[in-house]
């Protein structure tokens, strides 16, 4: 029998479970090749080599603060200003160092107008607030002390209070006060009978007794004790000392201000001529490969930057000066500063309301102190409605505007975070960097989303499909 003839019939009497099966086992990967293995050691790597570069890093960056800053703040004001200026040049056809020098002189202007009619109020009721602060601490603290001695809550008398109900609380206290009048006057009399019933000897024994003591003082005593000396010439030198060093202090920082003030109008100015010029520098390095997504992604970035920098701007201004018409209407003190405390306060989410409790505190220690005027006094009463309502009322008018209208117009939904988001990036930002950290807190976590919505979701995606 032929070969071909045997093959054929030990194919044919091979079982099927026998015949082989033709079945391709894909090999095993190996952990270490797998992708999500390799982006973890590699973001293990790079947190652990942030960590021993950054602190040293973060020691340069404070030693060279004090140019930084200054260049900071003209970068930041030149970012703000370039879309403005690039509309100048393409569609009016003016230079940028022109829109540069006139952008300065504007600012120049309005600032001399702000040193002109608003800081000599701000200076007055800055040192009046300071001034007065000692007595509103003891009035409040007083105040505090008679709330926790007292034994029992009267709200009648509170509402009455409230009110205008001090009349009548004075009426009905009016005999009260009569008797205890003639009572003291007993007393008084009483206490008289018994000096006049002294033996006049006594009296002048204890005078001529009180007389030779202060005599036998005043022989062996000197003119000026040498421990009053002493301290009178330690308190000068320490007056000389204190007084020269904040003298030199002062110097030392009006000097500073000159000089960060000269950088920043410098570098302004350079950094708006050539703001298109450094951009158009970094775009070659960018790699080909990511050139389209890098600037689509920049672009997105510099819209939602800007869109928060620049209408938070705006809403401080709104907001100042709604704070300051309104609370200078209804006669809170110390208006104009507390209105741009909360401007000021408006640059950081959820910040703003410090203000409020702030005002209220101050407009009632400054009538409970008897600084007030009408109307948070009329007929030598406090008026409630003046005191609480109505600076609560401005306060509310002044954030429902900035909430519903202003915010809405000037930046929309410019970062795309939702409010819980917000909150934790602040308080994050506040603990690392304190109150810069709070300024810069939402832009940074603005950028941080854009990166991880274009680039590390799509790749946790990817890695998630692959596993």
């Amino acid at each position: 029998m032929s070969d071909e003839n045997k093959n054929d019939a030990g194919n044919e009497e091979r079982k099927p479970h026998e015949q082989p099966a033709n079945i391709h086992h894909t090999p095993r990967i190996p952990i270490w090749r797998r992708l999500w293995f390799q982006v973890s050691v590699g973001l293990l790597v790079i947190i652990t080599v942030l960590t021993i570069v950054l602190p040293p890093l973060f020691d340069l960056l404070n030693l060279v603060s004090g140019v930084l800053i200054p260049l900071a703040i003209a970068f930041t004001l030149a970012y703000i200003v370039n879309p403005l200026v690039t509309m100048m040049e393409r569609k009016a056809h003016i230079s940028r160092p022109f829109s540069a020098c006139a952008i300065m002189s504007l600012v120049a202007i309005a600032v001399l107008g702000l040193v002109i009619y608003v800081v000599p109020p701000l200076v007055s009721q800055s040192s009046r607030l300071i001034r007065s602060a000692p007595k509103y601490i003891n009035t409040l603290q007083t105040e505090i002390s008679e709330i926790s001695q007292s034994k029992s809550f009267d709200l009648r008398e509170s509402v009455l209070n409230i009110f205008g109900g001090d009349d009548e609380k004075a009426k009905e206290g009016g005999t009260e006060g009569k008797s205890e009048g003639e009572d003291n006057t007993a007393l008084v009399e009483h206490t008289d009978d018994q000096a006049s019933e002294k033996p006049e000897g006594e009296a002048i024994s204890s005078s001529e007794e009180q007389t030779a003591a202060t005599g036998s003082e005043k022989s062996s005593a000197p003119l000026i004790p040498p421990d009053i000396i002493t301290t009178i010439t330690n308190s000068l030198s320490k007056f000389l000392s204190t007084s020269f060093g904040v003298i030199a202090s002062t110097l030392g920082f009006a000097s500073y201000l000159a000089l960060s003030a000269g950088i920043i109008v410098f570098a302004f100015f350079f950094f708006v001529w050539k703001f298109q010029a450094m951009i158009d520098w970094f775009v070659p390095f960018i790699p080909h490969t990511y050139k389209d997504q890098t600037l689509d992604m920049l672009k997105k970035m510099d819209a939602s930057i800007a869109a928060f920098i620049r209408g938070r701007l705006i809403q401080m201004s709104i907001i100042t000066v709604v704070l300051a018409v309104g609370w200078s209407i209804c006669g809170v003190p110390f208006w104009l500063l507390l209105a741009i405390i909360g401007g000021l306060l408006n640059l950081i989410p959820y910040a703003p309301v410090l203000i409020w409790p702030t005002v209220i505190l101050t407009t009632y220690l400054t009538a409970l102190s008897g600084d007030a005027v009408a109307p948070l006094v009329e007929d030598g009463s406090m008026n409630y409605l003046a005191i609480f309502l109505w600076p609560s009322l401005v306060y509310f008018i002044a954030q429902g505007l900035d909430g519903w209208v202003v915010e809405p117009l000037v930046q929309g939904k410019a970062t795309n975070l939702d409010p819980l988001t917000v909150m934790i990036v602040v308080l994050l930002g506040a603990a690392i960097l304190g109150i810069l950290g709070m300024l810069i807190a939402i832009p940074v976590a603005a950028c941080v989303k854009i990166v991880s919505s274009e680039i590390l979701l799509p790749k946790l995606r990817e890695i998630a499909k692959q596993n």
